[in-house]
């Protein structure tokens, strides 16, 4: 029976080492190159409480938008102005208004 207990000691102190020699190992050589892996690409998002800020409006607005360059963050920004803040194709293009979203861009 001692043996047993014995086995079942090593086996479970091997098992917690393993287990944190995987977690060290992923903290120090596989999350600092996460960015490197090909299905998790760099991109871009803007808050939309932060143009509400910047327009001097309470930032109430919890959406996010998202893209992988500024054509695709545009694209989905501008999807939710429109059904959810009622602008226009012109509100958006207006030199002020893609100078205040540029200016709240936040690269991942």
């Amino acid at each position: 029976m001692r043996v047993f207990h014995l086995i079942i000691l090593v086996i479970t102190r091997f098992s917690i080492l393993s287990i944190l020699v995987n977690l060290c190992a992923r903290a120090l050589f596989i999350e600092p190159f996460k960015c490197i892996d090909s299905d998790k690409k760099m991109g871009l998002k803007i808050k939309c409480s932060d143009i509400e800020s910047a327009q001097g409006l309470e930032a109430s607005c919890p959406y996010v938008a998202q893209g992988e360059n500024m054509e695709e963050l545009m694209a989905d920004l501008g999807k939710h102005a429109k059904e959810v803040h009622a602008y226009t194709d012109e509100m958006l293009q207006a030199p002020e208004t893609v100078a205040l979203i540029k200016g709240v861009v936040i690269k991942e």
